[in-house]
């Protein structure tokens, strides 16, 4: 429950113990090409937690789409393949799933680290599937971000295991881009991992929004077409990859530049969204964060935020209003006593 510095610190010292030799290459893997700006977030937390420890960008990276084994053997060596973190180890979002699992059959002399993951299998089948691949590997480590992870894998699988903040931690401080403008927003998810427990509609309560939105951009639409050249067009691969990796940087930068103008509205913010809340945290905004539809945000709550005093836990749409209105009480009694003394 250490402080969001705490927390910065903590996931630079884990990705630096499992990582190996920081003197050789290195590869990152899955980025995640879609709009929601909490991959994004974690996306660009990576980037700047291996540039920082490695000095150097990666020699590799690719989306599902784009990657190709072959190009990847060529340029590693004898260094060491990241995965991109987040919610998708288990089978709710199989085809990451079966990414991952294919990436760590297809190098079993390389170094594997599967950046910080919330674990939930729903099928023992799957569950069975993933122990198959990656206990066959003698060098994978897998960085978990709550307790319960933890327990799963250190129950279910042989390999090496720790426990670690998501990585888009690694982004502390970020500075907010323009003042609030009201004081309540509501970011709620619209997708399979909803519990529907915080978009209930009441007469008095702020209309939701969800931050999977508009990709009409030119950069964005830019970094898709040169994805999908990748994917069509092996032979060139050699050309195409580093500036589809500059690109998608910048197109995963943009996505949650998005979410911050989105969170930065609000005085307050109400989510069930788990970068909802890591973001906020980042933002230094007070805000009340509600569970998803198999707990990985009271798992990460209750293993690193129950003690920060801008962020409330609740089991309710109502209960998450009654927080709300005490956040922004409290905001603006602080704000009455600075003026007073100022």
């Amino acid at each position: 429950m250490e402080s969001v510095a705490a927390q910065r610190e903590l996931l630079f010292q884990t990705v630096r113990r499992v990582a190996g030799p920081l003197d050789r290459p290195y590869a990152l893997l899955d980025f995640p090409d879609h709009s929601n700006p909490g991959d994004a977030a974690i996306w660009a937390g990576e980037r700047t937690m291996l540039s920082s420890l490695y000095g150097a960008p990666p020699i590799y990276a690719a989306d599902l789409g784009s990657f190709r084994e072959v190009v990847l053997r060529r340029r590693l060596r004898d260094g060491t393949i990241f995965l991109h973190g987040g919610g998708n180890f288990g089978d709710l979002w199989g085809r990451f799933q079966a990414f991952r699992e294919r990436v760590v059959a297809a190098f079993p002399g390389s170094r594997i680290v599967g950046l910080p993951q919330t674990v939930h299998f729903g099928t023992r089948d799957a569950l069975d599937r993933a122990r198959a691949a990656f206990d066959g590997h003698p060098d994978l480590a897998l960085l978990v971000r709550d307790a319960r992870s933890l327990q799963i894998v250190r129950d279910e699988f042989t390999g090496r295991s720790e426990l670690c903040p998501d990585s888009a931690v690694a982004l502390d401080p970020l500075p907010r881009p323009a003042p609030a403008d009201r004081d309540i927003v509501r970011l709620v998810r619209t997708d399979q991992e909803s519990l529907r427990n915080a978009a209930d509609a009441q007469p008095d309560r702020p209309p939701t929004v969800d931050w999977t939105g508009d990709e009409r951009v030119s950069l964005l639409r830019r970094d898709r077409r040169l994805r999908r050249l990748r994917s069509q067009a092996p032979g060139l691969e050699a050309v195409l990859e580093g500036p589809s990796r500059r690109l998608g940087d910048e197109a995963a930068r943009w996505r949650l530049e998005r979410g911050l103008r989105l969170l930065s509205r609000g005085r307050v913010v109400v989510t069930d969204r788990l970068h909802g809340h890591i973001l906020a945290s980042l933002l230094r905004i007070p805000h009340v964060l509600l569970d998803n539809s198999y707990g990985k945000n009271r798992r990460y709550y209750e293993t690193w935020s129950a003690e920060d005093p801008l962020s409330r836990w609740a089991d309710s749409a109502a209960e998450a209003d009654d927080l709300a209105r005490g956040l922004l009480a409290s905001a603006a009694s602080a704000g009455a006593a600075e003026g007073a003394t100022s």
